[in-house]
């Protein structure tokens, strides 16, 4: 055992004999570290890149609508907005259709040329009760709607709503496009005549 102790300081020692080789060594030395520093760096860029990427469909609103019935003798719909999202959303153009209780039901829902424009902040988790008011019978008719808004990275969205005017207003058995969360390249129709 010493002798292997022996043979390995004699090595070291022959190493560090003169300043050029010390200087070497220290060289080589601080290139692996320097190398793996980079890698480490390069690793942690990765996946600081993806964080970011992630963060603005986690963080931002998400708004979704609805109905309720309101009115001295509940024959009106008053549409009811929701932020389930983590920041505040800026409310655009509100839409709002209704079909008869007996008409087939469009596979793509058709809205108006123009909507109303809502100008509302709404806050995370907060459900505002609307100033759209719509006479409506609870003959089962289909009401449905789009709500066009803003998120705090400045990008648009909108999402759809579909229920049945009858006594609990129900959601509609109605294909996925009337209820699809979707880009929009503005606030919607009520906006872009603002």
């Amino acid at each position: 055992m010493a002798e292997v102790v022996s043979l390995i300081w004699s090595y070291v020692a022959n190493i560090f004999s003169t300043p050029e080789r010390a200087t070497a060594v220290f060289t080589g030395v601080l290139a692996f570290s320097t190398i793996g520093l980079w890698w480490s760096t390069r690793r942690l860029w990765r996946v600081t890149r993806i964080a970011a990427e992630h963060i603005p469909h986690v963080e931002r609103a998400y708004v979704s609508g609805g109905a309720r019935w309101t009115g001295p003798a509940l024959n009106q719909l008053q549409v009811c907005i929701n932020n389930y999202g983590k920041t505040p959303a800026f409310v655009g153009t509100v839409i709002i259709q209704m079909i008869e209780p007996d008409a087939p039901v469009p596979q793509k829902p058709e809205y108006a040329e123009k909507g109303e424009f809502a100008g509302y902040v709404l806050q995370p988790n907060v459900t505002l009760e609307s100033s759209f008011i719509r006479p409506c019978a609870a003959d089962g008719r289909l009401v449905y709607g789009r709500i066009y808004y803003r998120d705090i990275f400045n990008k648009c969205h909108s999402n759809g709503f579909a229920l049945r005017a009858v006594s609990a207003m129900p959601a509609a058995q109605v294909p996925d496009a009337y209820w699809e969360d979707r880009e929009e390249p503005d606030l919607g129709p009520a906006a872009r005549s603002v």
